[in-house]
């Protein structure tokens, strides 16, 4: 079996949500990750997914019509993000 490695031009991108320990969480998975395999950071990309929740936040949630986030509701962002990595919550 081969195993390709991500590489600065093809990396493997790690979905996220923004929020500073969400931020901090992907930032030490990509460094341990690199450091795991002897890669440069640059093979990793950490892409920030934005819900609804996240762009409206002077109101409550139910009151936009939010629904309670699932696994495959994170699933699905990360895919439509191009991530290639489950997302870290």
């Amino acid at each position: 079996m081969t195993v390709t490695l991500p590489t600065p031009a093809a990396p493997l991108k790690i979905g996220t949500r923004g929020s500073p320990l969400a931020l901090a969480q992907a930032n030490e998975t990509r460094d341990r990750l690199a450091a795991a395999f002897d890669l440069p950071h640059e093979a990793f990309q950490v892409v920030v997914i934005k819900t609804t929740g996240d762009k409206i936040i002077d109101r409550p949630l139910k009151e936009i019509g939010g629904r309670v986030c699932s696994p495959a509701r994170s699933r699905n962002r990360c895919s439509r993000a191009r991530s290639t990595s489950p997302c870290i919550r």
